[in-house]
């Protein structure tokens, strides 16, 4: 199981999340770990938490560390977690880049689909 992007909590930096791209479609998850003063690493509550989709390859979170979206490279798509304050993880969804209609439909193959996510402190709204 491949591993990839990995974010530390930046409101509880003992916190790790890491995406985890199984070799099977729609079995992405997503684990969260506490980090020990020696590094060691333990899992929170029932991590991997599921994404229910396929290829999560990338993590961010939100500044105020409540919310983490992770895209999902081979399905296209991006999903959303809330985190609680131990850094258990509960998917609120997935959305496809692009909106509605034929533009989405194009994002769903391979060659244009997301493959890296950040987020910002602007109020204006961003294409995506």
């Amino acid at each position: 199981m491949p591993s990839y992007l990995r974010a530390v909590s930046p409101t509880v930096p003992t916190q790790l999340f890491v995406s985890n791209a199984h070799g099977a479609t729609n079995a992405g998850t997503v684990s969260a770990f506490s980090v020990a003063g020696d590094g060691t690493l333990s899992s929170i509550g029932a991590s991997p938490f599921a994404d229910d989709q396929t290829a999560p390859c990338w993590v961010e979170l939100t500044r105020d560390g409540e919310f983490l979206f992770t895209v999902n490279t081979a399905s296209a798509d991006i999903s959303s977690y809330a985190i609680a304050p131990d850094g258990a993880l509960t998917l609120l969804g997935n959305t496809t880049p692009g909106g509605l209609g034929a533009a989405s439909e194009r994002l769903r193959t391979p060659a244009s689909a997301p493959t890296e996510l950040t987020t910002s402190t602007s109020t204006r709204p961003v294409p995506v």
